[in-house]
């Protein structure tokens, strides 16, 4: 790195303030430790995904990053980091079904409201590509849910997972609730 710089500054130098100025610059921060190099089609999808660095448990800024191209992204640590979190740009509230075809059922009264109780539909053996949500869907219609009518309805089910009687439903903002799908994020850790 430092010979790299040497290179840059060398070129250029009429008089003696292009000297000082070199000499200022020759000096200036940290050497960079480490490096996060991400060559993946997600740097164009998501140019706004959240890059957070870690060195134990404190967060760590980078020093410097930059995208290259369309599916380079480098940023540059002053010190050597043990994780790298890489988070969906964040939006407002999004519903919708998780990858594993699952919500996470939440708490819908008392003092823990929205706190996960645990994945809904519980696990069962089902190869179908909408995962567990596939008994919920409409008849003969292709990833439309069947909220509240006939035969398997998503609405009566969810009431009963949260131990309500037969002749109550959750409400409408209670089966919202259950339905949000928040940002989602990966972490790779060094070896």
């Amino acid at each position: 790195m430092r010979a790299a710089v040497d290179g840059a500054l060398s070129v250029g130098v009429g008089h003696t303030l292009d000297a000082d100025l070199n000499a200022l610059a020759a000096g200036g921060g940290p050497v960079p430790k480490c490096a996060v190099l991400i060559n993946s089609s997600l740097v164009e999808n998501w140019p706004k995904a959240i890059l957070t660095a870690y060195q134990g448990t404190r967060s760590v800024e980078p020093v410097r990053e930059a995208v290259f191209g369309t599916r380079i992204r480098l940023a540059i640590f002053p010190v050597l980091i043990d994780r790298v979190e890489l988070a969906e740009p964040p939006r407002g509230l999004c519903f919708g079904i998780g990858d594993l075809g699952t919500i996470d059922l939440r708490a819908i009264e008392g003092d823990g409201i929205g706190h996960p109780m645990g994945e809904f539909p519980p696990a069962r053996a089902s190869s179908d590509t909408f995962g567990r949500f596939a008994r919920f869907l409409r008849d003969g219609e292709r990833d439309v849910l069947n909220v509240g009518g006939t035969g398997d309805a998503l609405v009566p089910a969810l009431s009963r997972a949260h131990g309500l009687a037969e002749s109550q439903w959750i409400s409408s903002a209670q089966f919202a609730l259950q339905m949000i799908n928040a940002p989602q994020a990966q972490t790779f850790s060094r070896p």
